[in-house]
């Protein structure tokens, strides 16, 4: 009897359950908005992100091209840190939402008119679930606000000034939950 229990047992594949929602994701966003500084424009961005569990943090590789009197390609790496992670375990959209809420710092290079630049940014954010239950794939929507600066030393606040461009920006992505 146990034998034929045991046998029946192995021989029972296991009943997958769904993968539940755990805040790690990897996704592909894309972004639009307005830059400004010395002169104002429009921006287009192109980011891919993976977050850890639970939100703790996430890493964003992003190329953005700022459309001025000249464009400026910048290139970046940084890490979003979420202060209020802990509204994931409401496990509702606004407990996605406010857990969403992010802190900015990251480095990159800047190209533009044939001059390259090493860039220091800070920024914020927020990202709001559109599409799909939380525990699923879905479409997002997410604004920015990221200040880029050159490293270039001791200079007056002025010149300092001058060398930075702030992003404002709505994106729109695509997240796929898990690692």
């Amino acid at each position: 009897m146990l034998a034929s229990i045991l046998a029946w047992s192995l021989a029972t594949p296991p009943v997958a359950s769904p993968p539940r929602f755990t805040g790690a994701f990897r996704g592909i966003e894309v972004g639009f908005g307005g830059v400004f500084g010395a002169t104002d424009g429009q921006s287009v961005s192109l980011s891919g992100r993976a977050a850890s569990v639970v939100y703790l943090a996430d890493v964003a590789l992003t190329y953005r091209a700022a459309i001025r009197e000249s464009t400026a390609h910048h290139l970046s790496v940084a890490a979003r840190l979420h202060p209020f992670f802990l509204f994931l375990l409401a496990n509702n959209r606004w407990g996605a939402t406010i857990g969403a809420f992010y802190l900015e710092l990251g480095v990159g290079g800047l190209a533009q008119a044939g001059d390259l630049a090493a860039t220091w940014q800070w920024g914020t954010g927020i990202d709001v679930p559109l599409v799909g239950d939380l525990d699923q794939d879905g479409l997002w929507l997410g604004a920015e606000l990221v200040r880029t600066c050159s490293f270039t030393g001791a200079r007056a606040v002025e010149a300092v000034e001058e060398d930075a461009i702030t992003a404002v920006s709505l994106r729109l992505g695509w997240r796929f939950n898990g690692l």
